[in-house]
């Protein structure tokens, strides 16, 4: 690795969104340390409606839906910055508490794992203490995930990932579902967090989901993720 990328960091989204939840969600990402390297937008005719993030756009004009965007997004990032250390993919619709970017830097990560930064009420009741957990395996949202380069090329390479598409019902949703049982199947698990580092405040899924439930224990954007150091 090189310490001239430390992060590759995307945010998926739809033009639906850029007068909603998106602009929200990267004002949090902001204040929390965060920049945005690509803005990856599903079924966007005039990507110049991002114009005032000051972020390089790459924009389907017509949609490849949640698996599509997502893996693509993922993939670009890698094609763009392949020594970074820290690969984040963000959705549009959730926001953070302070100094999150410093506080991965420095906490200690759990080996061959993915950390999943939203914390579902399922998983909440795992968490024995601060800190990282095992979660219950399930792919419980993929709002807010981080991974090591090491597991971007282990979940990229994977024939799991690879051919979802092919799946008549679940190939083009279900992201989560999807990183999850590749990693699972590759010998890695997912991790999440007490307490939850984001929150989703998404009420109206764009992708025809149900609403995801707030997470118990995140504690607000207000709150300084290095005190838990």
């Amino acid at each position: 690795m090189t310490n001239e990328c430390p992060w590759a960091t995307g945010i998926t989204t739809v033009p639906e969104r850029v007068k909603t939840t998106f602009p929200r969600t990267m004002d949090s990402l902001c204040d929390s340390g965060f920049s945005i390297d690509r803005i990856f937008a599903d079924g966007c005719k005039d990507p110049s409606i991002y114009n005032g993030w000051d972020v390089p756009v790459s924009a389907h004009d017509t949609n490849l839906r949640t698996h599509g965007n997502w893996v693509l997004g993922l993939y670009e990032l890698f094609i763009r910055f392949p020594n970074a250390a820290h690969f984040a993919m963000f959705q549009d619709d959730f926001i953070c508490c302070q100094n999150l970017r410093k506080y991965l830097e420095r906490v200690e990560k759990p080996d061959s794992s993915y950390l999943n930064l939203y914390t579902f009420p399922q998983n909440q009741q795992l968490a024995n203490g601060d800190g990282w957990f095992r979660s219950n395996q399930k792919g419980k949202g993929a709002v807010a995930l981080v991974f090591s380069n090491k597991a971007v090329e282990v979940l990229l390479t994977h024939p799991h990932m690879f051919g979802r598409p092919r799946c008549p019902k679940r190939g083009h949703k279900a992201i989560d579902g999807g990183i999850v049982d590749t990693f699972r199947k590759s010998g890695w698990q997912e991790v999440c967090h007490n307490p939850s580092l984001v929150q989703h405040i998404g009420d109206v899924s764009s992708m025809g989901n149900r609403k995801h439930p707030t997470s118990p224990s995140f504690r607000g954007e207000e709150f300084n993720a290095l005190e838990l150091l």
